[in-house]
């Protein structure tokens, strides 16, 4: 695979691209070959194992593992944009999908001044990317999930166990009525052509589809517009999760979150009535 082309579709930061750069320059020196395929066989033996193998690594070399981590994801995108061909998927599909890279490693750098994969979540989540399970189709991402519950949505009777395609949203972009819809018709296709599913429904599992969205953020905004296209299964609270979407770090005060947009004010407000945050669960077709 053209490493280089890869990095420049996905929109890698050149951080990022000069990091990767560095590190390959090594691949001359078969013992530095020898133990990256080493830490290969470890991450195909699960994360138990390769976690623990890449945090020696990155030891080894003297680098950050963040860093390594982002360099040993791309390498192994290679196995991954193999098995994209060999299943008849487009190359533009591995190439969108693989952009989390990119994303999951700016919101590292925010966080910590490093640009690269974090060891949690981000490291678990690229998992599933790398192993053909999640796709990106323009602004949205796709997995599949089994419904957890008998539910009715719009007239049809979803049994539980039942395959729908799960709805994820990153970050850094509009969440625009038409981009989404967009995101949802390419999915279905893809869900008919290629995952066998005759009639797909939906999935969010986000904060986005908890009540208090619409309860507090004007309707015309696009949050809410997104959030009520989904009939809501049900509610958890868990500020925690509401907190690391919206802001880059966790306060000990909330007095001390940033109010610099409606949504980072809203929830804020809500934190300092001691009003609920959480995660929703929603379907929609």
């Amino acid at each position: 695979m053209d490493f280089h082309y890869m990095m420049e579709q996905i929109g890698l930061d050149q951080q990022g691209v000069d990091s990767f750069n560095a590190i390959h320059s090594r691949c001359a020196d078969p013992v530095f070959v020898k133990r990256l395929e080493q830490n290969f066989a470890a991450y195909d033996q699960g994360l138990d194992v390769f976690s623990p193998d890449l945090e020696a690594f990155a030891q080894e070399l003297g680098i950050d593992v963040a860093v390594l981590n982002l360099y040993v994801y791309i390498r192994l995108s290679e196995r991954t944009l193999e098995e994209f061909r060999k299943r008849g998927y487009p190359d533009a599909l591995f190439y969108d999908t693989m952009r989390d890279l990119t994303i999951d490693s700016r919101r590292y750098e925010e966080q910590t001044g490093v640009y690269g994969i974090s060891p949690k979540p981000h490291r678990w989540w690229i998992t599933f990317h790398l192993e053909c399970k999640l796709f990106r189709f323009g602004r949205l991402q796709f997995n599949l999930k089994p419904a957890p519950f008998d539910f009715e949505l719009d007239g049809r009777l979803i049994k539980e166990g039942e395959l729908g395609l799960n709805t994820h949203i990153s970050r850094y972009e509009p969440l625009s009525e038409e981009a989404c819809e967009d995101s949802y018709a390419r999915a279905k296709e893809f869900a008919k052509k290629h995952l066998g599913i005759a009639e797909p429904f939906f999935f969010c599992h986000s904060w986005l589809i908890h009540p208090w969205v619409a309860e507090d953020l004007p309707e015309t905004t696009r949050i809410v517009q997104f959030h009520k296209k989904y009939k809501v299964l049900a509610v958890e609270q868990n500020e925690d999760a509401v907190i690391n979407q919206l802001f880059i770090k966790k306060c000990d005060n909330p007095k001390d979150y940033p109010e610099d947009n409606s949504l980072r004010r809203a929830a804020k407000k809500r934190l300092l009535e001691g009003k609920p945050l959480g995660n929703g669960l929603g379907a929609r077709l």
